[in-house]
């Protein structure tokens, strides 16, 4: 592996990682502005005033970002056991993703058992989630980068938005093209994208990556505002 094909990698994971802490940094912002604008026993018209930044966040950060919103707690809001505010961008603009939040309705997308829920919820930290399919929400294969919305201590809500796995895999491809196989992997090994098609959907212990002949070790996505968990990796050989 030349030095070059090395140098467009680390490139690709510097811009990567600047672009996800723009995206960590559009959600903290927009966050902040809930204990300002809106009341403490609020209701769902009173996130009006927050669809408008929501939109144009995910106008901001497309192809990567496939949609952004908040999740509220359970009974957090005066008018809904449940809620999800959730925006995507479609065809023909922006649009308001509609989910089954009736907990006794077929169907029912109880998003405060999600990972992506559940583990800024707990950790009380921003973080990365999956990839995973979204059953009963998007239905999509996406990662979520999400952070709890606070208040005294305890989280009230999480804001997160969708990373599309199809515009960050292109993304990698039009960096250092299909010749060489690497892999972008989460903490545990599982591939979030890669630029071989038989590597797609398998886990690479970090262990057992291969070096190239030219010494690359694994390269860290680096973020400012949170450990990313993410690393490039040479795939083993089986999947070259």
């Amino acid at each position: 592996m030349t030095d070059h094909f090395e140098g467009r990698l680390r490139q690709w994971s510097k811009e990567l990682g600047n672009r996800l802490d723009g995206m960590a940094a559009g959600l903290e912002s927009i966050g902040s502005m809930l204990p300002v604008h809106l009341p403490q026993q609020r209701s769902r018209t009173d996130l009006r005033p927050l669809r408008a930044s929501l939109i144009a966040f995910v106008q901001g950060a497309v192809p990567l970002c496939d949609g952004a919103g908040i999740a509220f707690a359970q009974s957090e809001l005066a008018d809904a056991e449940f809620w999800l505010e959730w925006w995507r961008i479609g065809p023909h603009g922006e649009r308001f993703q509609p989910h089954t939040l009736n907990p006794q309705a077929t169907g029912f997308y109880d998003y405060t058992n999600q990972g992506w829920y559940c583990l800024p919820a707990v950790s009380r930290a921003p973080t990365l989630v999956g990839p995973y399919l979204d059953n009963g929400g998007t239905n999509l294969r996406v990662v979520t980068l999400a952070r709890p919305l606070m208040r005294e201590g305890e989280p009230f809500a999480v804001i997160a938005c969708d990373l599309a796995l199809a515009a960050l895999e292109r993304s990698l491809v039009r960096a250092v093209g299909q010749d060489r196989p690497v892999a972008l992997i989460n903490p545990s090994g599982k591939i979030v994208v890669t630029n071989s098609p038989v590597a797609v959907g398998r886990n690479i212990a970090r262990t057992t990556h291969k070096a190239s002949v030219s010494g690359m070790q694994p390269i860290t996505v680096s973020m400012t505002r949170m450990d990313s968990g993410w690393t490039i990796v040479l795939p083993p050989d089986s999947f070259a």
